[in-house]
């Protein structure tokens, strides 16, 4: 699991100052776009935010139980969450 991790946080990096859509699907489902989205990793915790800092989330990655990284990412959490961030520059 650490070597998708790696990886989900490597494609952040490449998605860095993009527009992306988030999408959480589960028990509470929800969709935003983040502008110009900024990240940062800090104990475990990655938070994505637009630029204005108005629109923002944040994940524990001890949760993420697999990552797929395809044309979207997909976060799957043990709280029967998904979490899916797509690029919407492409």
């Amino acid at each position: 699991m650490e070597g998708k991790l790696y990886q989900f946080l490597e494609t952040l990096k490449a998605l860095n100052k993009k527009n992306i859509q988030i999408r959480q699907k589960g028990f509470i489902q929800t969709q935003f776009p983040l502008e110009k989205m900024e990240y940062q990793v800090q104990s475990d915790i990655v938070r994505m935010e637009d630029e204005t800092h108005q629109k923002w989330i944040q994940i524990n990655l001890n949760q993420v139980y697999d990552v797929e990284l395809e044309k979207e990412i997909r976060l799957f959490l043990d709280n029967d969450t998904i979490i899916e961030i797509e690029n919407r520059d492409v």
